[in-house]
């Protein structure tokens, strides 16, 4: 039986080695059934099959998840703004012109800004 006054600095060492690597190692495991579940390209029998290979071939499944969909985006959390591109920002200055120049009503502007906001 091993007593913890028995423990040398090497063991103290290694043992928090270990246990940074194994909550890390659950960090990613925990991430990567995040970004599963949020991954809207995915169906469910896909999203089924990503857990089934993860679960039982952990390293493999998680190395060949994160090659597949790592440069994915899942949908943005619930309360982030979602980016806009500058397609968008072209078209509502495109609005804005129309719009100061006469050429759109107030409610054409709020519709087609609303429009364009909206993708």
């Amino acid at each position: 039986m091993i007593v913890a006054a028995e423990f040398g600095t090497g063991r103290v060492l290694w043992s928090i080695v270990v246990f940074a690597l194994l909550v890390l190692w659950f960090g990613l495991v925990f991430r990567v059934f995040a970004h599963i579940i949020g991954n809207s390209r995915l169906s469910g029998w896909g999203k089924a099959v990503w857990v089934l290979g993860i679960v039982f071939m952990p390293f493999l499944g998680i190395l060949l998840y994160l090659i597949v969909n790592g440069g994915t985006e899942s949908r943005p959390a619930p309360g982030r703004p979602t980016p806009i591109s500058s397609t968008t920002v072209d078209d509502l200055e495109r609005l804005r012109g129309l719009w100061t120049s006469g050429a759109l009503s107030d409610d054409e502007y709020e519709r087609a800004k609303s429009h364009s906001l909206d993708g």
